[in-house]
């Protein structure tokens, strides 16, 4: 069994070692640990702390995080993944929906702060709203390592698909145009995730991975 944990780190050395030593002493016969230290750029003995585990250590410069996501089912059945990839605003909007999974963002406050609050009219797309805004001043910067998981489930509101596709046009109309050269590039965006998440892509095809109402807990 194998779990993934992240921490986030600045300036941590008072309370980091006993941090690293409840971490790793979950690992053992049956449990494997996969840890990823994300540190702000600290400028004390955070790092060197670090250095004497096996943890893996990501320096963050930029504003914002994000990372591949695990998809499961109600009884926590991975289902797939899918990582990230280089996107701009223009194909990220032709799209027409959020690929950077929302959790697994990790952002600055003071990068929160320069993009803004959630924009509360939003029920489903919020996020989709606020990376546009971020994307604006910042791209994010995107982990190859899980960091968050996606629980799909019959009474989840993002299986309204009509309310998604109404809220993501909103947004779309709210930071750019909805013409042919974007939904090209959005399409583009498309074969690209699809081809660097081919699990994923063959998760979605086979309806293991749905956005659409299903019928029971564990339906399909």
């Amino acid at each position: 069994m194998s779990f993934g944990v992240v921490t986030p780190t600045l300036d941590a050395e008072r309370y980091f070692e006993a941090t690293l030593r409840s971490i790793w002493e979950q690992q053992g016969d049956t449990v494997r640990v996969d840890h990823v230290v994300v540190d702000g750029g600290s400028t004390d003995r955070t790092l060197a702390i670090a250095a004497g585990y096996p943890s893996r250590v990501v320096v963050s410069e930029v504003g914002w995080v994000c990372g591949r996501v695990e998809y499961i089912d109600g009884e926590g059945h991975v289902l797939g993944r899918m990582t990230p990839t280089r996107l701009s605003l223009r194909s990220y909007l032709g799209l027409g929906w959020s690929c950077i999974p929302q959790q697994t963002v990790w952002a600055r406050r003071s990068f929160f702060d320069e993009v803004g609050e959630f924009d509360l009219a939003y029920r489903n797309c919020g996020d989709y709203d606020w990376y546009a805004r971020a994307i604006k001043l910042e791209h994010p910067h995107i982990m190859r390592e899980t960091i968050g998981r996606f629980r799909l489930h019959p009474g989840q509101i993002s299986l309204d698909p009509e309310k998604m596709r109404r809220e993501s046009r909103m947004v779309q109309e709210r930071h750019g145009r909805r013409d042919l050269a974007g939904a090209a590039m959005g399409r583009l965006l498309s074969l690209r995730l699809n081809a660097a998440n081919p699990r994923w892509l063959v998760a979605k095809k086979t309806g293991r991975i749905s956005f659409e109402p299903r019928e029971g807990p564990d339906a399909p």
